[in-house]
């Protein structure tokens, strides 16, 4: 099973800190469904439009990709997880907006990209951090720098508990100094 996946991915910093919160809900007896989804703010997941061998242009999120920073603060600021649709997730103080989601949509359906039925991972909500385990407290952590990406996941199980993944493209944000 191939599906495909627009996200905001932070510097790898910060994926260090998310792989830390989520392990405590692996190693607790959480169940293994979409562990092995790259860390990632997920702003939609994807099928292949029809059938047969077409090939999926990059193009459309090469062009299109900046559309997904242009609501977002400069500053995104994590404290707290929520529990959205049975999942846990690691939120922004500030939700995204919207907008995001519809840009990766938009961005999604000129690539030959459709909408899933039944995501992995609810859109937008911030970094999937478990399933049936409350994550631990954590220090709050912010970043500027990210970047959006479009993935190709692969598994042959139907609960992500096991999958590899290419990146098909990548535009990055960079906002303030470094």
């Amino acid at each position: 099973m191939a599906i495909f996946a627009i996200a905001l991915v932070p510097e790898g910093n910060i994926i260090r800190s998310i792989r830390e919160i989520r392990s405590f809900a692996f190693r607790s007896g959480d169940s293994s469904e979409a562990s092995a989804l790259p860390e990632a703010i997920y702003l939609g997941f994807y099928a292949k439009k029809g059938s047969g061998k077409v090939a999926i242009s990059d193009k459309p999120f090469r062009n299109h990709a900046q559309s997904l920073f242009a609501e977002l603060p400069p500053l995104l600021h994590f404290s707290s997880v929520a529990l959205v649709d049975g999942k846990w997730y690691i939120v922004p103080a500030t939700p995204l907006s919207e907008g995001i989601l519809k840009a990766a949509d938009d961005i999604a359906r000129e690539t030959g990209l459709s909408p899933m039925n039944s995501p992995p991972l609810s859109a937008g909500r911030g970094f999937f951090a478990g399933n049936n385990v409350t994550p631990p407290p954590f220090g709050a952590f912010s970043f500027r720098h990210l970047d959006a990406l479009l993935y190709r996941i692969e598994s042959d199980s139907r609960d992500l508990d096991r999958a590899w993944w290419t990146v098909l493209a990548r535009i990055s944000r960079r906002v303030g100094a470094r």
